[in-house]
């Protein structure tokens, strides 16, 4: 069968046979070992908004700033490469050389150089260029 076949009713009646099912065996077996469904459920809600949601939250912000950079820097040098040639012949062989390397394999050159950088006086500014080099190397193809 394929899966248009199949009705939103019957992967809702499984959905709550299997949550039956486990709750009954949680309750005869009364063990911590195995807890019912809605100690779970709970736990994971309040595991999410003590805990997880802040770490999605601060992803999703380096995420858009990693786009914003990329877009705000790599769209106009790959509209200015596309329009002049001179400016093509200049920097394509720097974008064809990163093309066999993984991105992520260039962060511990990144870091490095960085590090040699680093003083204590623009210590939080080199820990946001990480952040942003850490977003634009995992963004990258």
């Amino acid at each position: 069968m394929r899966l248009k076949e199949y009705k939103l009713g019957n992967f809702v009646t499984a959905f709550f046979i299997i949550f039956a099912i486990w709750q009954i065996v949680a309750m005869i077996i009364n063990r911590p070992l195995f807890p019912p469904p809605y100690v779970i459920i709970i736990n994971i809600f309040q595991t999410f908004h003590s805990q997880i949601a802040i770490h999605a939250v601060y992803s999703l912000i380096r995420i858009i700033v990693g786009l914003l950079f990329t877009l705000l820097i790599g769209v106009p040098v790959g509209i200015l490469m596309g329009y002049f040639k001179k400016i093509d012949v200049i920097l394509s062989p720097i974008v064809y050389f990163s093309y066999p390397v993984p991105k992520i394999a260039l962060l511990p050159i990144i870091r490095g150089m960085k590090n040699i950088a680093v003083t204590r006086s623009n210590t939080l500014y080199w820990k946001t260029i990480d952040h942003f080099i850490i977003s634009l190397l995992s963004f990258s193809n």
